[in-house]
């Protein structure tokens, strides 16, 4: 099999697992928004993705494949979630992270004089976990889920109940009168109380969006060991299926 018959297959491989993973991504948000349940596959899909991403740059050293199969990522990203002026600095991103990624790749594989997968891999796969974290940040930003956040006038309801318990935790043993009037009383704190908090929040409601997405972000960053370990055991799957079938072939050199 030749080398561009090679390229094409990966090509095809990666905008193939780009696409599905984008989309269980979107309908994702979609359930979110709409406050459905729904199965998603999106860890095994993103580790499968950043591996073989991956995995490209070490068995296709050309750097114009990084562009390429960025290139297809940030397609597959726009059809799924649209245009729109904010996810240049996402895709920017994802560009820069791959490089980053590209370079990881080739220093480690140019440093060793046997090819050890697995480092190969743990070197390559933070720089694209990175980038794809701040695309679905973008994402989850102008996602209907999280608009609707931006357009409520009060604090959800919960709140009101959780002033409730504070009020009857607090003041509650200090009130005098039947437990009728002191439930009464309690009410009218908690009331008030909430009433004075959504007064004083309601400037503040149109910076939930992108609190929330920045939240999101850190929530995956600080997970990030977990996808790393992922993303390199199906690295690793990916790489010895590309041996067993004659796709990858390993050579030895003699070297000084």
């Amino acid at each position: 099999m030749s080398k561009q018959v090679k390229l094409i297959i990966w090509h095809a491989i990666v905008a193939g697992i780009a696409f599905g993973f984008w989309l269980d991504v979107s309908k994702w948000f979609q359930a979110l928004a709409l406050e459905k349940g729904f199965t998603s596959y999106g860890v095994i899909t993103f580790s499968f993705l950043v591996s073989l991403l991956a995995l490209g740059y070490l068995l296709f050293s050309e750097k114009w494949i990084v562009f390429s199969m960025a290139g297809i990522v940030t397609v597959a990203f726009l059809w799924n979630f649209g245009w729109s002026e904010l996810y240049l600095i996402g895709l920017l991103i994802m560009f820069l992270t791959s490089l980053r990624s590209h370079s990881e790749v080739t220093k480690e594989l140019n440093e060793r004089t046997k090819i050890d997968t697995q480092a190969i891999l743990r070197r390559g796969v933070w720089p694209l976990i990175l980038g794809l974290f701040v695309m679905l940040s973008f994402a989850a930003y102008q996602s209907p889920g999280l608009e609707k956040f931006g357009k409520i006038d009060q604090l959800p309801s919960q709140t009101e109940h959780y002033i409730k318990l504070v009020a009857e935790n607090t003041v509650g043993h200090k009130l005098e009168g039947s437990e009728k009037e002191k439930q009464l009383m309690i009410n009218q704190i908690s009331a008030e109380a909430y009433k004075q908090i959504n007064n004083a929040a309601k400037p503040y409601f149109k910076y939930a969006p992108p609190l929330l997405a920045f939240t999101l972000f850190l929530i995956l960053w600080s997970l990030g060991w977990i996808f790393i370990w992922t993303s390199i055991g199906a690295g690793m799957l990916s790489f010895l299926i590309l041996k067993k079938v004659k796709f990858v072939e390993i050579d030895e050199k003699d070297v000084k």
